[in-house]
Parts: C-alpha cells; structure tokens; sequence
C-alpha cells in the first residue's frame, strides 16, 4: 500500500447493500496486494440484543 502512497492500515470493514461487489473488489484487492482476506458474516455477528453486538465487534476486529 505504501507504493500507491496509502498509509498502511491493517483492516478494512467494507458495508454496501447486498450485490454491490463487495466480495469480488475485496477479493481483487488483496490478490493484488497480495494480502490476506478475511470474511464475516453478518449472522456470526448480530445478537438479539444491542449489547450482545457491542461485545462480538471488538471480539473479530
């Protein structure tokens, strides 16, 4: 990243509606970068209640 003068970040959380590309611009960007990629899905990370995601975030980022 630092050759295209980005700073160097160590994650990136992308959130668009469902069929925007999300998975194949990630997918893309790390094969280039040659990078690891890491999926989440949503349902591992909503709880029922409010508190129940505000524990989970922090727990995969």
């Amino acid at each position: 990243m630092r050759s295209r003068g980005l700073p160097p970040r160590q994650k990136l959380l992308m959130v668009a509606p469902p069929g925007s590309g999300k998975m194949m611009t990630a997918a893309t960007l790390a094969s280039e970068l040659k990078l690891p990629l890491f999926t989440v899905l949503h349902d591992g990370l909503i709880g029922k209640l409010i508190s129940e995601t505000a524990i989970l975030l922090p727990l995969v980022f």
